[in-house]
């Protein structure tokens, strides 16, 4: 239960000392869990405070300089252990139960960072797979990079960006399909959308099927237990 407005706003203020408070010897990651747990407890908000109660914990450590972008989220693990994340905070809030908590993060935390660590591996053997078939190429290099912040593309978007004709997007587009490089999505003369699909599935993880079957699993627990 949040508590009562002029609470919640001296809970805020005392949750944002503790967030910008460096002199501490408190570990950064210590730090997270606590600020998670604390600002998931006060909830300000009606709507979306898990997603920014787990958007605090990137932003934090990289206020910090523990990470150089703020690109460490631990949704998919909350997601996967969900009744024991629900559990934890309870016990924070009823018993104090902190150490239990902490370690709980401290593995999700773990966990996310190694697969974070694994996709940037992968992410760079592809970029090298792909600058080799780009190898020999006389024209279209100037798109390479583009693909890599705009994986789902079209011509308007190459002209734009780039600042190139409409032949010379459509034929860099159609040289990368030839290439297997991207692939058209739409399926249409005019229009053609088309996707870089490789990194895109790097990117993913297998993310999506994860968060499927840890759904699935979730739901068919709740229709088992609804029946006994």
């Amino acid at each position: 239960m949040p508590p009562p407005v002029q609470e919640m706003f001296q809970s805020l203020g005392n949750l944002d000392y503790f967030i910008n408070e460096h002199q501490s010897p408190m570990a950064p990651l210590v730090r997270c869990a606590l600020a998670h747990a604390q600002f998931g407890t006060i909830h300000p908000f009606t709507d979306g405070n898990g997603r920014i109660g787990r958007l605090l914990i990137a932003l934090m450590l990289f206020q910090t300089k523990n990470l150089e972008q703020p690109l460490l989220y631990i949704s998919l693990y909350l997601l996967q252990n969900q009744r024991e994340y629900y559990d934890r905070l309870t016990k924070v809030r009823a018993n104090g139960d902190w150490w239990g908590w902490v370690k709980f993060f401290l593995l999700g935390i773990e966990l996310t960072a190694k697969d974070a660590t694994g996709v940037s591996e992968r992410l760079v053997t592809l970029q090298s797979e792909i600058n080799k078939l780009m190898e020999g190429q006389r024209s279209g290099h100037q798109l390479l990079p583009l693909l890599y912040e705009y994986p789902i593309i079209d011509t308007r978007g190459v002209r734009r960006h780039l600042d190139v004709s409409l032949d010379t997007a459509i034929a860099w587009l159609q040289k990368f399909e030839h290439l297997g490089i991207l692939r058209e999505i739409t399926g249409q003369k005019r229009g053609r959308v088309y996707r870089f699909d490789r990194y895109i599935n790097t990117l993913d993880d297998e993310w999506s099927e994860r968060k499927a079957a840890t759904e699935k699993s979730r739901k068919g627990s709740a229709a088992d237990a609804a029946r006994t």
